[in-house]
């Protein structure tokens, strides 16, 4: 419920910000009202991995899809065969561990860079990446400042005491395997009860 109020408000926010702004960007508006749903997570810290993660993804497959445009000029490839070469090339690209699981915009950057920004790659790449980033940002300030994810620093502090205990309790089992103790069936319960 919180995570698409506050989508609503960021994608609505992104909106009207990016219709003040110079009509040649303005007529994109969507493009931002796109990048603040794709950066409104639970926490900040997801929030803004999100926006980074995606804009940069987005900006490769642009990248790429220039890159093949421009070395297949001199002797264009039917469609079809380029299309499959810049997905081609793009799936490889994403298997860059950096972009995590907004991986898969490479692919879909670079293909929609290809069939609809293609007649002038800076103009498009400024619009659909700069007014994602521009909403991306927009998505992170209304995670911070609506609904902030709450304070668990108490379970936070028992996690961590409960990882300390299992870890001390493995490193006491390993010892004892080295030495060659195997505890019986009713002494490995006993153990694991008092973690």
């Amino acid at each position: 419920m919180q995570r698409g109020v506050r989508a609503a408000l960021a994608a609505a926010l992104a909106w009207q910000v990016a219709t003040l702004l110079p009509p040649a960007l303005a007529q994109y508006a969507y493009y931002a009202a796109l990048g603040a749903v794709i950066a409104v997570h639970p926490t900040v810290a997801d929030s803004a991995a999100a926006a980074w993660r995606t804009v940069l993804a987005i900006l490769t497959g642009f990248a790429l899809a220039v890159v093949v445009h421009e070395v297949t000029a001199p002797t264009p490839l039917p469609g079809a065969l380029t299309i499959a070469l810049v997905v081609a090339l793009a799936i490889v690209v994403e298997r860059w561990p950096v972009l995590g699981e907004h991986r898969t915009w490479v692919s879909f950057a670079a293909v929609l860079m290809f069939t609809v920004g293609a007649a002038d790659p800076g103009r498009y790449a400024l619009s659909y990446g700069g007014l994602t980033l521009l909403g991306a940002v927009i998505g992170v300030l209304v995670t911070t400042v609506l609904f902030p994810p709450l304070q668990l620093t108490s379970a936070v502090r028992r996690v961590a005491a409960a990882r300390a205990l299992l870890a001390q309790h493995l490193r006491d089992m390993a010892g004892g395997l080295r030495q060659g103790e195997v505890p019986s069936a009713g002494e490995w319960e006993l153990s694991l009860l008092h973690l």
